[in-house]
């Protein structure tokens, strides 16, 4: 890479005072593993176990350290936690493209559950040199001196009216996630206590579920990350804002999701 060009991408965040870049950035990370992660169909577990495979490290990365990336609640991106996010980005790409590279960034070696993983994924490419993102393009990523064009922001309209028909159809939305995976309401509600950040949350998303209670719209607008993370404690499914509200409104087969 001509180094003007890697200079110019520093110049070009130059509006922007180093307080606002650096917090834009942590936003907008998060923001991309949301949409890396829906894509890819991650849980934040099997993440993980991604990067004990790419960094061929036990525990490496634990799942709560990922979810504090997508609630925008990490201040700065530990080294393991940058490594793995490197490490997997890199394998994702390698898989497709040069499989030999695997054994040259000592990975493990593939096994059947990995390869299915890989087979559906795609990896996140820096927009200015288009190579996936390694360890450093995160950290950039993070700082806010690039971004990854097309990324929701994540933010809704509680104005909006298909949000505001979601809103009412959450409830049974939530109840129907429970079932499909046979778990009671105790069950549920211990997992979601255990995924949300904040326990009044879990105990609203449960009496939502079980019909007692209801959302107003600027409530529900910022739970929505919560409420992701905490359906995703039950079915193991990660998704985004905008992904949770397609599927209320237009359904979806959660015994075949699960399957």
């Amino acid at each position: 890479m001509d180094p003007r060009a890697s200079i110019a991408q520093f110049q070009s965040r130059v509006d922007l005072d180093n307080e606002t870049r650096r917090n834009r950035g942590r936003i907008h990370t998060s923001n991309v593993q949301i949409q890396w992660f829906d894509r890819n169909s991650w849980s934040h577990p099997v993440f993980a176990d991604l990067c004990d495979w790419a960094l061929d490290e036990n525990g490496s990365v634990h799942p709560s350290q990922i979810s504090h990336i997508r609630n925008h609640k990490m201040r700065m991106f530990g080294l393991k936690v940058l490594d793995g996010f490197g490490a997997v980005n890199l394998a994702t790409w390698a898989y497709h493209h040069d499989p030999q590279l695997l054994q040259v960034m000592g990975c493990r070696p593939l096994n059947q559950t990995v390869e299915e993983i890989l087979k559906r994924s795609s990896a996140v490419l820096n927009p200015i040199t288009g190579c996936p993102l390694d360890q450093g393009g995160w950290m950039l990523l993070f700082m806010g001196y690039i971004e990854i064009p097309n990324v929701p922001s994540g933010a809704v309209d509680p104005s909006d009216s298909e949000f505001l028909t979601a809103m009412d159809l959450l409830g049974p939305y939530v109840s129907a996630v429970m079932q499909s995976m046979g778990m009671d309401v105790w069950t549920a509600h211990s997992k979601v206590s255990g995924a949300m950040d904040n326990p009044a949350k879990a105990k609203k998303l449960m009496a939502v579920a079980a019909g007692v209670d209801r959302y107003d719209a600027k409530t529900l607008a910022a739970d929505l990350d919560d409420i992701c993370c905490g359906l995703e404690a039950i079915d193991k499914r990660t998704r985004s804002a905008s992904t949770l509200l397609r599927e209320i409104l237009h359904g979806t087969n959660h015994e075949a999701v699960n399957a």
